[in-house]
């Protein structure tokens, strides 16, 4: 097994006759299911991992695994797909750490998914999106024709996204905060009202007991200590508008991530259900 920079074996493997494909997907959900459940709460060969989608202008974005803000995705997930910056930007606001297994060597004949990894690690990079990989080569060694003359701008690009995935696999990257572009103070205020503080627990995965109560109080509007449908569209409007600029949130969501939390099937979310599910998957996974 190889890796890009000293003590960084843990957080980019290189796939050879040592590290089958396979192995290193084995060895990444190994980390994963350490990350999100390593007091190992959740019971199951899941360990609290599920399929989600984000959305974002009416479109799906499939994660195959997925809890507390942390993503696992298949390199071909999210470059072989016709995402964009726009797309990417939706992971790295909802996820802040995101795993990617089996990045392949890559060139001219590649040339879509080669400018989607540019595009992915650079949003990546900006937002300190911790990334976790497995991949056929170390970074500098991921792109196949650099010696071809009609190849140059993509070299100086794909350099400089080698450059950056390296340095992602430092200790000084990865000790920097989770920092996308989130709505300041004053922007929240015409979501929250008065509440603004409730911006912090919004924005972030892992929430305390505390933090959890504060969201509750806040949408239990009617103060039965039970949400109903419209106290949850409530809040999954207020992330939206928070998150991605707009509150359109279709009824289907509201009515997925219901009965997803509704786990009596007695048509009502109790307090317990909503810190149950919260503190699964966190605020993160119900971005629109």
């Amino acid at each position: 097994m190889s890796h890009a920079t000293t003590g960084s074996a843990s957080t980019y493997l290189v796939i050879d006759k040592d590290t089958t494909r396979e192995v290193a997907q084995e060895r990444l959900l190994d980390q994963m299911y350490e990350l999100v459940d390593g007091d190992h709460r959740f019971a199951g060969p899941s360990r609290g991992l599920r399929a989600v989608y984000v959305r974002t202008k009416g479109r799906k974005i499939h994660v195959p695994k997925a809890c507390k803000g942390v993503a696992f995705f298949n390199f071909a997930d999210l470059c072989s797909r016709p995402l964009a910056a726009a797309d990417y930007l939706i992971i790295a606001r909802a996820f802040h750490t995101v795993f990617i297994h089996d990045i392949p060597q890559l060139g001219l004949a590649n040339l879509p998914e080669v400018r989607r990894m540019i595009s992915m690690i650079d949003v990546f990079y900006d937002c300190k999106v911790k990334v976790v990989v497995s991949a056929a080569a170390e970074p500098f060694d991921l792109f196949l024709d650099k010696d071809q003359s009609n190849a140059q701008d993509e070299v100086f690009s794909f350099d400089r996204c080698a450059s950056r995935l390296r340095d992602m696999q430092s200790e000084e990257y990865k000790a920097v905060r989770h920092s996308p572009p989130m709505p300041g103070s004053e922007e929240a205020k015409k979501v929250l009202g008065d509440d603004v503080s409730l911006l912090q627990e919004l924005q972030i995965s892992a929430l305390s007991e505390e933090d959890i109560d504060h969201i509750w109080d806040h949408y239990d509007a009617d103060r039965s200590d039970q949400l109903t449908r419209d106290e949850l569209e409530a809040l999954l409007v207020d992330i939206s508008k928070l998150r991605a600029g707009h509150g359109n949130v279709p009824e289907a969501v509201v009515n997925e991530v219901f009965e997803q939390m509704d786990e009596n099937h007695d048509n009502g979310i109790s307090r317990e259900e909503f810190k149950k599910y919260v503190t699964s998957s966190g605020i993160s996974l119900w971005y629109l």
